[in-house]
């Protein structure tokens, strides 16, 4: 091999060589180009179910927000109404002492007096004549009525049954109403 031959074979070598190196450069450059490229759609393929995650997130508090608005809404008419209750109560209550105190005045007529009159009918309005004791108290008011001229004892003969049954309506009214109260907060949780 003579020194001509050998220029023109290193030349060659050369040449081919810096070909394989464009195409590894080449090459190089599309795999980091295909591994860029990679990353980028499987993050956004994250960000896309990061974003679908939070919308089902937001949906569900919304729904919670709205459940939990309709259950304080219920629970607001619910005490609303357990208000109303217990002031009905109470004024039945003051009724029927007010009825019962002038009905046993001694020495006096309380058929004279038109404050009993209207205390017993205020006691009837209040009251819900399906009432399991609408009737008997009905009628131990109008005994306060048929003992009002007669002496001390006959109106105090009034007096025990008359309180008796009031307690026992009273009573009832208020268990109602605690059950009403118990209820509602766990039919609310």
């Amino acid at each position: 091999m003579n020194e001509d031959n050998l220029i023109p074979m290193a030349e060659a070598l050369l040449d081919f060589k810096i070909d394989i190196i464009i195409i590894n450069i080449v090459a190089l450059c599309l795999l980091v180009l295909a591994v860029y490229f990679h990353a980028r759609f499987k993050k956004s393929g994250e960000l896309r179910e990061i974003n679908n995650n939070f919308s089902n997130v937001l949906k569900q508090q919304q729904e919670l927000a709205e459940a939990t608005g309709k259950i304080n809404m219920n629970f607001a008419g619910m005490l609303k109404i357990s208000d109303f209750r217990q002031a009905w109560i109470n004024s039945l209550r003051d009724e029927m002492a007010e009825f019962q105190s002038y009905g046993i005045l001694p020495n006096s007529d309380p058929t004279k007096e038109r404050e009993f009159y209207k205390l017993g009918t205020k006691i009837e309005l209040l009251m819900n004549p399906d009432d399991p004791d609408y009737i008997n108290l009905q009628t131990q008011m109008y005994g306060f009525l048929s003992a009002a001229d007669g002496g001390r004892l006959e109106k105090y003969s009034q007096n025990s049954d008359f309180v008796k049954l009031c307690q026992k309506i009273l009573k009832r009214e208020w268990d109602r109403l605690k059950q009403d109260i118990d209820h509602g907060v766990t039919q609310n949780k």
